[in-house]
């Protein structure tokens, strides 16, 4: 059972899109975009996105089948991206939970290395892609800062022309957030889409590579007053 929302979802960039990238020297050990709890994920190689899309995949079918209802899907969910293959639990409840997805699936091994199910997958193909998540959350049924599952990330225009076909033809769709319009938002109605985008995007790389990573200006440059936009007190450099 993984949870659906009744969303509206446009694939077309939104009015006003940002297509930017930050500069190397923007991204800290926190990431960007001063959100919390997140840290820098980027420039990841292909195969460990692979390795990542496969284990989430691996993971959401054993929870799928696992959970009977939202509650029960929370449940397993937060049990699996808190599972470390290295350092199983010796709680007896959190053995008797990863006993009962592993009816439905090898799911020791697996790792979605600290990120949420549905959306780590799309985090780490994205980051293999040249772009730059900020953040991410698959929705939780309280206390959930997105209402759908969603991938926020600094993407330039060539990335993001890269990416919208695909983004169109899994059912996911692009918006922004209204209290970081800086960004890009990736969103679909489950996990289920965001998923399928991130396989999409690594099989739609092997045969037509994505742009070259291509990073904004150094923040220690002076760059034109049109080239930048004015966010939250904070200046966004576009470039590409």
């Amino acid at each position: 059972m993984i949870p659906y929302t009744h969303i509206q979802l446009d694939p077309a960039f939104p009015q006003n899109a940002p297509f930017w990238m930050p500069a190397e020297d923007e991204i800290h050990e926190e990431g960007i975009g001063f959100f919390q709890g997140v840290w820098a994920i980027f420039d990841v190689p292909f195969s460990e996105a692979a390795h990542v899309v496969a284990d989430e995949r691996a993971a959401a079918t054993a929870v799928d089948a696992a959970a009977n209802d939202a509650t029960t899907f929370e449940y397993f969910a937060r049990l699996i991206e808190a599972h470390n293959p290295d350092f199983p639990s010796e709680d007896p409840e959190d053995e008797a939970g990863m006993a009962a997805l592993a009816k439905h699936g090898d799911v020791d091994a697996v790792s979605l290395c600290h990120l949420e199910l549905g959306v780590a997958g799309l985090t780490y193909a994205l980051a293999a892609i040249g772009c730059v998540p900020a953040a991410s959350c698959r929705s939780h049924a309280e206390r959930s800062w997105a209402e759908r599952p969603v991938v926020v990330a600094a993407i330039d225009r060539a990335h993001a022309d890269w990416l919208q076909p695909l983004v169109e033809s899994t059912s996911c769709g692009f918006d922004l957030d209204d209290l970081r319009p800086q960004f890009l938002t990736i969103h679909a109605r489950s996990i289920k889409e965001m998923m399928d985008l991130a396989a999409a995007i690594l099989a739609k790389a092997e045969h037509d590579p994505p742009p070259p990573l291509c990073w904004g200006p150094s923040s220690n440059d002076e760059q034109p007053v049109e080239d930048r936009v004015e966010v939250d007190g904070q200046q966004s450099l576009f470039n590409c």
